[in-house]
């Protein structure tokens, strides 16, 4: 009888503890998410005035080449004037379709993770898309979109990185006056879409999934965002809509 209070005991005391680890890292989670959230506007600040100064600064540029007669000088601004053209400035252009409020700093970066990780990715924005679209956001719902759109992002991104073939798809459109941002990326594996969402389970390797239960958890808070996921060969969508 001894031995089966100590068990029941030490079982007790090991599903606390299970627990407390559980929720020290979801923890982790929400406040690497909520530092995110944070900065996502200055970002958005940042790319509009970089655009506005880069503009600015290459102009300044072709004025001192075009007044210079020094063989040197001209060729070292014209390696300046190459640069500006890499991979990173076409990101720029893409994003600053997408109207300030949050969404085109946090996906700015992203998209910067993708390159750097030789993850061939794609952004389709919507001509409907407005800046009249994202003014119809509260700032709590905008706080939420973006926490579950890193989550997803990351996500894919990790997803891809160990395969060959590294795909991933962002879609921002206008579906019967509600926002939708679709981010699509292919899979190697199974995907039981009855457990995304729980805590601690991940299509990834161990030590993931806690992005999910933070999704999971201000989507059942949250009733003006709507999640739906969908399967197509080895490609794999998450949806979110914002009800506007």
């Amino acid at each position: 009888m001894n031995y089966l209070l100590l068990f029941l005991i030490c079982l007790i005391l090991l599903i606390i503890i299970v627990f407390t680890i559980l929720y020290i890292i979801f923890k982790i989670y929400l406040k690497k998410y909520n530092c995110l959230i944070k900065t996502i506007k200055d970002y958005d600040d940042l790319i509009c005035t970089n655009n506005t100064n880069n503009h600015e600064i290459k102009n300044q540029l072709l004025t001192i080449r075009n007044m210079s007669k020094n063989k040197k000088v001209i060729s070292y601004i014209d390696s300046i004037l190459n640069n500006q053209d890499l991979d990173d400035r076409n990101i720029l252009k893409k994003v600053i379709k997408i109207p300030c409020g949050g969404l085109r700093g946090l996906i700015y970066s992203k998209l910067l993770v993708m390159q750097n990780n030789n993850i061939n990715y794609e952004l389709y924005i919507d001509k409907k898309v407005c800046t009249k679209n994202i003014n119809k956001i509260s700032s709590n719902d905008m706080v939420d979109l973006c926490k579950i759109i890193g989550v997803f992002l990351d996500n894919s991104i990790d997803a891809v990185i160990p395969l060959k073939k590294k795909n991933i798809v962002i879609e921002i459109y206008v579906d019967c006056a509600d926002l939708v941002i679709s981010i699509t990326n292919n899979y190697d594996g199974f995907i039981d879409i009855n457990k995304l969402g729980n805590s601690g389970f991940t299509t990834k390797s161990k030590g993931h999934g806690y992005g999910l239960k933070l999704v999971r958890d201000i989507l059942s808070k949250n009733k003006k965002l709507e999640n739906t996921k969908e399967f197509y060969n080895d490609y794999f969508t998450q949806n979110i809509k914002v009800k506007l």
